[in-house]
């Protein structure tokens, strides 16, 4: 009967799906209602938020009891399901309508509603005047000592490169009837109960003053653009001290209540934010503008059920971007959510191309897609993204890589990054690990900032690299592989990007030439540039950060990262921390063959390397130092291979060849594809040492399985 109960008295209030998430501010004490303190850190937005702590244990606020109490998430997820259920077919149209108007006209000037409301027990800053908020929304190249770097109209007209032109009539403050907790009081769900009201009345108070048939855009008698700042904090910062302020969010007016019409046009859809982000620091604009991109139609790209997936983290201003610069300076838009407002139309890639000097979105450049071409809404968004204008507080730099695999109805439902197997908008990790939380909840800077390409010696994201670029959906060729390989990125000291695409189950760079009968496999490394090795030194300052490690076969993945050019040949490892272990690319071998390689310690880093085929070890080979040692050793060829070389600490490696019968078939195969340690789960740390098989048995700490970094 309780459970009835609440879900009645959700389905009767406003339904409110979009909104901001919680910032990741790590953890802090609360006080359960047994008297007992532990340790958590608020997680969620208006549609689903709690207090979790560091046993996974999730607290909900008890107002009457005056504490925390333990809540049943299960059932709480089913309400929000049943809440999201029914607002989405109120909702659902109009957004394919917004998204229409934003295509149409889009040079005309998009006119929206700012109303500054207060309550009888708390009242706007003195010094936050309606002049204030007047210029906070339109003023252009706004700057203000209290952290401003631009307006709500210059954020919005740069991410659609001049095509949005908004402007707000600002009105208020207007006196409300009732204290803030009567508008922000929580239901047994922990969801506001009558915001909608403090929109009506707001709304009412102005009515002689504007004609609300100015902000219906399209002319189809609803209004598009209605924005409640209120005075204060909301929910989102006081959850813990206060949790009956409001949640800034995005919503609809309930069909279940009366729906508010005025000047002829009806007032649905809305969107809300506080004054203050802190005690008495000012919101920037950024929560402003992520629930006005929700009145825009685009959906939250962070994961709306609370299971900690990435979504699009730091990168977006629907995620956690919102917060970026204090506030002050959200991240910009996405190419993905450009292409959906229309102000973007990426270029289409389909055949082997070289793209040279690419702009960063933030200064204007270009965005590029590679389509799955067995299944249209499944491609991937090549961006440029450097920390520039609206997003100089990104945590890294580089060609950002998104992985968009569109469904109507998960967007629909706000739920793109709920599915941690199957997220929908969401971006490859260069670095290999989409990890974005520190053990005290608070962002891990280090992690996110690897995410872009290059990261270290990766520098391609192709159908045998790690990440390896996967689908979820057959191509057309049946492979779930999108076969479509990104090689050679690489970042210059201009902040612009290039690579290279090359079409095909092949991998290798166009230069290289066919493989002759009888050779399995052949990396000449040819295509490094730099200095030792081939030019005669093997010591000192050769093969440093400075040279191109280029090689010809795309998909060699180095534990460490450190992977440099010499003059002709590669060098792996670092000095300290990362010993040189590398994986070869995927390649076919059958029967009797013969692995032949060139290799050399860097200095006195050693006198050997140790060689696997497919984690199984060939033999240990002594080197000679400061000179080339050749290798040449047979082993017995069982179908798809990975040459794994672990030496004492850094190696040279060069003319790495396989070569078999003269009626093997030869060449790099896309299938069946093996990754490092594909047999095993073997245990590395962060050196590069091998530690174990039973991550169980290891003590706390990070470790790398299977090229992903693990937090114990």
């Amino acid at each position: 009967m309780k459970r009835a109960l609440v879900f009645l008295l959700i389905l009767s209030m406003t339904l409110c799906v979009n909104a901001i998430p919680a910032k990741r501010k790590g953890y802090t004490t609360i006080r359960l209602t047994n008297g007992r303190e532990v340790l958590a850190t608020l997680v969620g937005d208006e549609y689903l938020h709690y207090m979790q702590a560091e046993d996974g244990q999730q607290y909900i606020y008890n107002p009457v009891l005056g504490g925390f109490e333990a809540l049943d998430l299960a059932n709480l997820k089913r309400i929000a399901a049943a809440t999201r259920s029914q607002i989405n077919q109120v909702r659902r149209h109009r957004r394919l309508a917004t998204a229409k108007i934003l295509q149409e006209n889009r040079t005309q000037i998009k006119k929206a509603l700012l109303l500054l409301v207060q309550f009888p027990d708390k009242q706007f800053l003195p010094e936050h005047t309606p002049l204030l908020y007047e210029n906070i929304c339109n003023t252009s190249n706004f700057q203000h000592e209290l952290g401003f770097k631009g307006s709500v109209k210059d954020y919005f007209k740069a991410q659609s490169n001049g095509l949005f032109d908004l402007a707000f009539d600002v009105k208020g403050p207007i006196n409300l009837s009732h204290p803030y907790a009567y508008y922000g009081e929580n239901n047994k769900a922990g969801e506001d109960v009558r915001p909608e009201e403090m929109v009506k009345e707001a709304c009412r108070a102005v009515d002689a003053q504007v004609d609300f048939a100015d902000y219906d855009w399209n002319h189809d008698g609803e209004v598009d653009a209605i924005y409640i700042l209120y005075a204060g904090q909301g929910e989102n910062s006081t959850y813990k001290t206060d949790p009956q302020t409001i949640w800034p969010h995005q919503s609809e007016l309930s069909s279940t209540n009366d729906v508010l019409t005025l000047d002829g046009v009806t007032i649905r859809p809305y969107a809300c934010s506080a004054e203050l982000i802190g005690a008495h620091q000012i919101d920037g604009i950024g929560t402003i503008c992520h629930e006005f991109s929700h009145l825009l139609g685009l959906p939250d790209m962070y994961d709306t059920a609370n299971q900690e997936n990435y979504g699009m983290c730091t990168w977006d201003i629907m995620d956690q971007g919102a917060y970026n610069g204090n506030t002050f300076v959200p991240a910009g838009y996405t190419s993905y959510e450009r292409m959906f407002c229309g102000w973007m139309t990426p270029h289409k890639l389909t055949k082997d191309t070289l793209v040279q000097n690419v702009k960063p979105l933030s200064e204007g450049g270009e965005s590029y897609i590679l389509y799955n071409d067995g299944h249209l809404n499944e491609y991937y968004l090549l961006e440029n993204r450097a920390k520039t204008k609206w997003d100089t507080y990104l945590d890294g730099e580089g060609l950002l890589v998104l992985h968009v695999d569109y469904d109507a109805q998960a967007w629909s439902d706000n739920e793109v990054n709920t599915d941690n197997s199957h997220q929908r908008c969401t971006i490859f990790h260069a670095d290999g690990s989409d990890r974005y939380l520190t053990s005290l909840g608070m962002f891990h800077t280090a992690e996110v900032a690897g995410d872009p390409y290059p990261y270290k010696g990766n520098n391609c994201l192709t159908s045998t690299s790690q990440p390896a670029a996967n689908l979820f959906h057959a191509n057309a060729q049946g492979s779930m592989l999108m076969n479509k390989n990104l090689t050679n990125i690489q970042r210059h000291t201009n902040g612009t990007v290039s690579f290279q695409l090359s079409v095909g189950t092949r991998t290798a760079d166009d230069t290289a030439a066919p493989l002759p009968d009888g050779v399995l496999f052949h990396e000449t490394f040819n295509q490094c540039h730099g200095t030792g090795g081939n030019s005669g030194g093997f010591r000192g300052r050769v093969a440093t950060q400075r040279s191109q490690y280029l090689p010809d076969v795309q998909g060699w993945t180095v534990l460490s990262g450190a992977a440099y050019g010499g003059d002709r040949c590669a060098r792996f490892g670092l000095a300290k921390n990362g010993v040189g272990i590398v994986f070869s690319p995927s390649f076919m071998a059958i029967g009797t063959d013969t692995l032949i390689f060139v290799a050399a310690p860097f200095g006195n880093d050693g006198n050997s390397v140790d060689v696997y085929i497919n984690e199984k070890l060939l033999d240990s080979f002594p080197l000679q130092t400061d000179a080339w040692t050749t290798i040449s050793a047979p082993f017995e060829g069982k179908g798809a291979t990975v040459i794994k070389f672990v030496p004492d600490r850094r190696l040279f490696l060069d003319d790495v060849k396989v070569v078999g019968p003269r009626s093997t078939t030869s060449g790099i195969q896309s299938f069946p594809a093996i990754h490092p340690s594909p047999y095993t789960h073997r245990i590395y740390n962060l050196h590069g040492q091998y530690v174990g098989d039973d991550l169980s048995r290891l003590p706390q700490g990070i470790y790398v399985i299977n090229g992903r970094k693990i937090l114990k």
